[in-house]
């Protein structure tokens, strides 16, 4: 197969020291035609002198130069060959007649006609390889695909050894010519199927519809490319197993290729499209809200930071309920099963927190459900949970749920009783933010901290510099600000609304009474927020470059339990009468 890497390195590697040899050769075969007698000294001066540069330069001619010197060096050659064959050709009949280097030879002009018809095609095959080249400094990419070289070199061996033979020998071009198309033709039909197969080969690499590397599909067929050989294309499938598929076969298909796209529609690569069902009797614009948040915070699985394209759109009603489509980039294919993954798991957690569940039609309503399902069964998965709100300013199905509920899920208000959630729903205040609102900015003193309830909100961090870099995407049911109103720290990040907003706010004053009541919820607390912490320190680091060495664990444990107890016996100390 001649164009796997190593062996289409190599022929072409050969074809080019070659053609240097025989110019160098063919152009020395000229020093007998010289006559010392008869010519005047300025001609021969002048042939010794161009056969000299002529092997110099061509000697010279290398990869180390760039492609611009071997053109020029390559065109002097041609004007070099054009020089010599004027001089050797000026005396006509008098080409080394006299002498017997040359008088084994049927004919003692072979040699000078040798270089006269074989010279200017080598030329050009110097320069083809110089063409092919990607880079003057490496000889392992190559620019034409390795049917195309085959092809190229053939042709033009091809055609001065007709020449050579016509006017060398007296072979009549019409007869050889006639006798090739026979053997071709003979040849054709015994190799019909594989010859078509090496034709298609040769239009698919000149076309480049697909290159190494490619994710491609046809027939319903997925694979790889991994190499393009004079009869099949050889792929690798999803499943890690190879494919071999006549190119002919190939060339007559729909071929859909994975990693060509159009950036200005996506510049994350190929779209994908994946069905979400819900009960028929869910109103498809609230449904449609929650799919757009949790695919703004849902992480691409090729560890790009966001993706390029989402789509979130109704379809309509079908047998299996209401039908949504969910739109995502992928840029491997390989890959796509984690992407989906990753965009399935993000919606089935802000379903669950909205209490809708996907449905695949009938089965929901037929099939008895695990008795391991009232364990993990969400808080939002019971009818109890919902109370009908007075107003549906927002999402209705985030609006209704009763808001201890909402913070029964968050796992660093764990260590609270149950008089303590009553005590947060209590004195909680809901605020709303638009895209691109700022809930809190890095750097300002701050006393609360904030619950999402609703949409997506995107964590930053600036160093001193003014770099600065995303730390985290938080929706449905996540915290932030928990760091301030604990410690009395400043705000250690930027958190502004990249969808539409509701928190749930949580002040300081509310946690003071719930910490006097309860001891026990120090310690948890202090464990929450070490893990935490250690998460924000390593991005800063990171961010700045430090080769400081980080706090330990247990530092940053005590640490934040000393400002924990010491910020908020101050402020219980202060409301104290005095004696």
């Amino acid at each position: 197969i001649i164009n796997h890497r190593a062996p289409s390195n190599m022929f072409t590697l050969k074809i080019s020291g070659l053609c240097k040899t025989a110019v160098i050769l063919l152009t020395f075969a000229l020093l007998p035609y010289t006559n010392l007698e008869q010519q005047h000294w300025l001609s021969l001066l002048a042939a010794f002198t161009l056969i000299i540069l002529t092997a110099i330069l061509t000697i010279r001619l290398t990869v180390a130069f760039s492609k611009a010197k071997n053109y020029v060096s390559i065109l002097l050659l041609l004007a070099f060959y054009l020089c010599l064959i004027s001089l050797f050709s000026s005396d006509g009949a008098g080409l080394a007649g006299h002498l017997n280097f040359y008088s084994f030879l049927p004919n003692p002009k072979l040699p000078f006609l040798t270089y006269k018809i074989f010279v200017p095609f080598t030329l050009f095959l110097m320069c083809f390889d110089t063409a092919d080249r990607v880079q003057s400094s490496d000889t392992d990419e190559r620019n034409f695909p390795g049917l195309v070289r085959f092809f190229v070199i053939g042709i033009t061996l091809l055609i001065p050894t007709l020449l050579f033979l016509s006017y060398g020998f007296g072979v009549p071009l019409t007869g050889a010519l006639a006798t090739s198309g026979l053997l071709t033709a003979i040849i054709g039909l015994a190799l019909q199927g594989n010859l078509s197969n090496i034709i298609s080969g040769v239009f698919l690499n000149v076309e480049k519809a697909f290159d190494k590397g490619d994710w491609i599909t046809f027939d319903g067929q997925l694979g790889q490319v991994k190499s393009i050989s004079w009869r099949s294309t050889r792929l690798t499938s999803i499943e890690n197993k190879e494919i071999f598929v006549p190119n002919d076969k190939l060339a007559q298909s729909t071929v859909i290729n994975l990693a060509k796209n159009d950036t200005t529609f996506s510049k994350g690569g190929f779209i994908s499209y994946d069905s979400i069902y819900v009960h028929p009797r869910h109103n498809p614009q609230y449904i449609i809200d929650l799919l757009k948040d949790a695919l703004a915070n849902a992480r691409p699985a090729d560890l790009r930071p966001f993706f390029g394209y989402t789509g979130a759109f109704f379809v309509g009603g079908k047998e299996n309920g209401l039908e949504f489509s969910v739109a995502y980039d992928c840029i491997d294919r390989a890959l796509l099963f984690n992407q989906r993954s990753s965009i399935m798991l993000s919606i089935n957690y802000v379903f669950t927190r909205a209490g809708v569940t996907m449905t695949v039609g009938n089965l929901l309503q037929n099939l008895k459900p695990d008795a391991s399902l009232a364990v993990i069964q969400d808080f939002s998965q019971d009818f109890s949970s919902f109370t009908k709100p007075h107003t549906t300013e927002n999402n209705i199905y985030l609006e209704s749920q009763n808001a201890e509920l909402w913070f029964r899920r968050i796992g660093l208000l764990a260590p609270l009783r149950d008089k303590d959630f009553s005590l947060l729903a209590k004195d909680s205040v809901k605020r709303t933010f638009a895209v691109g609102e700022t809930i809190i900015n890095q750097g300002d003193p701050g006393k609360s901290m904030f619950v999402i309830v609703e949409g997506v909100a995107q964590v930053t961090i600036t160093n001193t510099e003014g770099a600065s870099a995303v730390l985290a995407k938080l929706t449905i049911g996540e915290v932030f600000g928990e760091m301030s109103l604990l410690t009395g720290a400043d705000r250690s990040a930027t958190v502004f609304a990249i969808r539409p907003v509701v928190v749930y706010e949580i002040k300081k004053e509310t946690f003071s009474k719930i910490i006097k009541n309860n001891s026990k919820v120090l310690d948890g607390l202090s464990t929450i927020l070490t893990n935490r912490q250690e998460k924000l320190n390593a991005a800063r680091m990171e961010l700045e470059d430090s080769a400081d060495t980080k706090p330990s664990k247990v530092e940053i444990f005590s640490m934040l339990k000393n400002s924990i107890a010491t910020f908020f016996a101050f402020n219980d100390s202060r409301k104290k009468p005095k004696p």
